[in-house]
């Protein structure tokens, strides 16, 4: 953003300069046209022919006070001349500076109004997140509230049952409480059931997510690891390609054939650090006769040119 702004900035101030450049010649060209020239030298004329009727009579002293007057009025006209011209240039200026910034202030505004209401969305859609949330837990809350209501009713009529029973028959007492005993534990079985299956299927689900996590995981690490070695190899190749063209600058035979046994490829690799020279442009600053004949095995590497 800073740059951008500097930019602009840059290309005002040059646009500025080159109108105020353009307006400077064309006053030039009014002030110097043939009919100012044409009116100065009639002007001058009668100035003179002024001046030698008066220098009859005044003599060499009033010749020099004419003089220093002309020479002080000129100075006047074009002291005026100047500051007319750098009033107008400071007030287009000023302008121009006025307009870029009442842009940036808009740029600015409009800026911050896109985010004040960019905020505002966000905090309605939270809201309403909230709300979502709040009227999905109270539909949880009643329909665990129904399901207690169902069951608190349903032992309510039991109990009731089997006092009317104990009274309308108290020899049923020992049968109504055998069957009262094998319904509590049956109940006790299918909750305990229930609870086991939810929380096998939590446990399923959670084993699912954590594979998941831990397949991505492995597939980044494997990436990112491949990657290092990429970069550690590419420097190792970097090492040895600058070694071998430092050897064969200084001349190093034995230091390049060494180089070149362990690998042959670093004879067909160009320096890109300087100007994508050959191993061949490298030993041929060394002035090794012995190396650069070494070299020149190859006609290819011969005719190459650097960068």
């Amino acid at each position: 953003m800073n740059k951008a702004k500097k930019e602009k900035e840059r290309s005002i101030k040059a646009a500025v300069s080159m109108q105020c450049m353009a307006r400077t010649l064309q006053a030039r060209k009014i002030m110097f046209s043939e009919k100012t020239k044409e009116r100065l030298r009639v002007e001058a004329e009668r100035r003179k022919a002024a001046a030698r009727m008066q220098a009859g009579w005044r003599g060499v002293q009033a010749k020099e006070t004419v003089k220093l007057l002309r020479h002080y009025r000129d100075m006047r006209v074009a002291t005026l001349v100047q500051s007319f011209i750098r009033m107008l240039k400071t007030r287009r200026e000023f302008k121009k500076y006025k307009r870029g910034v009442v842009n940036i202030q808009n740029r600015q505004r409009t800026n911050m109004a896109k985010k004040q209401l960019k905020q505002k969305v966000d905090l309605r859609d939270n809201e309403k997140a909230v709300v979502m949330q709040a009227q999905f837990r109270r539909l949880q809350q009643k329909k665990e509230f129904a399901k207690k209501k169902e069951a608190t009713v349903l032992l309510q009529s039991k109990m009731r049952e089997k006092s009317a029973k104990s009274e309308f028959a108290k020899n049923k007492k020992s049968c109504t409480l055998l069957q009262s005993r094998a319904r509590t534990w049956k109940a006790k079985k299918d909750y305990y059931n229930d609870q086991n299956a939810v929380k096998l299927a939590q446990s399923m689900c959670r084993r699912n997510i954590c594979q998941r996590e831990y397949k991505t995981v492995k597939e980044k690490t494997i990436h990112v690891q491949r990657l290092v070695k990429r970069f550690v190899r590419n420097i190792q190749l970097q090492s040895r390609i600058l070694a071998l063209h430092q050897a064969a600058k200084k001349g190093k035979l034995t230091v390049v054939v060494e180089l070149l046994d362990k690998d042959r490829d670093l004879r067909n690799v160009r320096n890109r650090y300087d100007h994508g020279k050959t191993l061949l442009h490298s030993a041929s600053m060394s002035n090794s006769v012995e190396l650069i004949a070494l070299l020149c095995s190859d006609k290819k590497e011969v005719f190459a040119l650097d960068r």
